[in-house]
């Protein structure tokens, strides 16, 4: 097993940039959670949408201890300061990080604060109907910000995401 006896950290994972893949798994149950961590599972994900979601963090979090756990922001937040207020709720209920399908300003909100965010980058499923479902960013001129409206791109590497998930 590579990953080590311990929750990775932010730092951790930053480090491990380009030196492996890790394995990511979306768990729904403590059940799940606890079987993930035993499997040696890098890094884990769940949902953070519902007040169902959000009462079953700590439970995960407590099934797998060691495991760095993401949770899943509702999908419409009205604006940056619901994302941060939901954002740090995830974080004080046990989650590592929180995932964020949002604009690009919600997670730089989100980064700005100290909230350890993910966010897409590429094909982002949800927005297919301005780009279809298939990968953006492949060829040299879709990787260039594209005009407005779809030009929503900010310069990701001022956002210190945690990771970006990129779709391909």
């Amino acid at each position: 097993m590579l990953r080590p006896d311990k929750k990775y950290s932010v730092y951790d994972l930053r480090q491990l940039k380009g030196k492996r893949c890790l394995t990511h798994v979306h768990v729904k149950s403590p059940e799940e959670a606890a079987a993930a961590e035993a499997a040696g599972i890098d890094l884990l994900s769940c949902s953070f949408d519902s007040a169902a979601a959000q009462a079953r963090l700590p439970l995960l979090v407590a099934a797998a201890p060691k495991s760095f756990i993401s949770g899943s922001t509702p999908h419409g937040m009205a604006s940056p300061q619901e994302a941060i207020r939901i954002g740090f709720q995830a974080l004080e209920l046990g989650a590592s990080s929180v995932y964020c399908s949002a604009s690009p300003w919600m997670v730089e909100a989100m980064a700005r604060e100290g909230i350890p965010v993910v966010g897409h980058l590429g094909m982002v499923p949800r927005h297919a109907t301005w780009t279809n479902l298939r990968p953006i960013g492949k060829t040299a001129a879709e990787a260039k910000p594209p005009p407005k409206p779809l030009g929503i791109s900010i310069e990701v590497q001022g956002v210190s995401c945690t990771t970006c998930t990129k779709n391909n």
